[in-house]
C-alpha cells in the first residue's frame, strides 16, 4: 500500500511539473485500475498459498539428524515456512537427548534413510557434520541413491559469535559480517 501511494504521489507530481496534456479521468482510471489489480493479485496469492498449505500433495516431509541448538533453530525456521513443511522428527542417539522436544526422536542417526523411506520423507537435514560423525558420508550416499535430498546445516557458533553472510568464491564458502550491496 505504501509503495502504491508513493507511485500515485510521484505520478501526480510528475504530471504537475511536466504540465502534460493528459486527461485527468484517464490518469485516475489508470491508477485506480492498477490499485485494483494489485489488490486482486494479493487476494489470489493468499488463496493459492492457503490451498498449497492444506494440500497433502505439496507437503514437504523432513527429518532432522541431530538434536542440538542448531536443530531446534532449524525446526523453528521450518515451522515458519510459507508452504507446508511437516517435520517427522529427529534422528539422534537416545543417550544424546537430555530434554523433551516438540517432535519425537524417531530413531538413531544410522536409521535415517530407512525411516525416511517409511515416512515418505523428501528431505533430510543434518545438523551433525561429517567431521562429527563419519557415518554421515554413508548416509549422504544412501540418500542420493534413494532420491532423498540431503542437506547439511553446519554450526558455526563455535567459531563465530555474530550473524554471517555466506558467499562463494568458486566452490569455497566465504563468510562476512554483512552483505555489501555494490559488491
Amino acid at each position: 500500500i505504501r509503495s502504491f501511494l508513493y507511485l500515485i504521489a510521484f505520478c501526480v507530481l510528475y504530471l504537475f511539473l511536466m504540465k502534460m496534456d493528459l486527461s485527468r479521468l484517464f490518469v485516475i482510471a489508470m491508477l485506480m485500475s492498477l490499485g485494483g489489480v494489485l489488490i486482486m493479485n494479493r487476494i489470489v496469492y493468499v488463496f493459492i498459498t492457503q490451498y498449497f498449505r492444506k494440500s497433502d500433495g505439496f507437503l514437504k516431509k523432513v527429518i532432522i539428524i541431530g538434536y542440538n541448538e542448531t536443530s531446534k533453530r532449524l525446526a523453528k525456521q521450518l515451522e515458519e515456512d510459507r508452504i507446508g513443511t511437516e517435520i517427522i522428527g529427529y534422528c539422534e542417539d537416545a543417550k544424546m537427548v537430555h530434554e523433551l522436544s516438540n517432535y519425537p526422536i524417531v530413531g538413531n542417526v544410522s536409521d535415517a534413510i530407512e525411516l525416511s523411506r517409511n515416512y515418505n520423507v523428501s528431505e533430510i537435514f543434518s545438523t551433525i557434520t561429517p567431521e562429527q560423525n563419519e557415518n554421515i558420508y554413508q548416509l549422504i550416499e544412501k540418500a542420493d541413491q534413494a532420491c532423498i535430498r540431503f542437506r547439511i546445516i553446519p554450526n558455526f557458533n563455535f567459531y563465530l559469535h555474530f550473524p554471517v553472510h555466506t558467499d562463494f568464491l568458486g566452490d569455497m564458502p566465504v563468510f562476512s559480517r554483512r552483505k555489501e550491496p555494490l559488491d
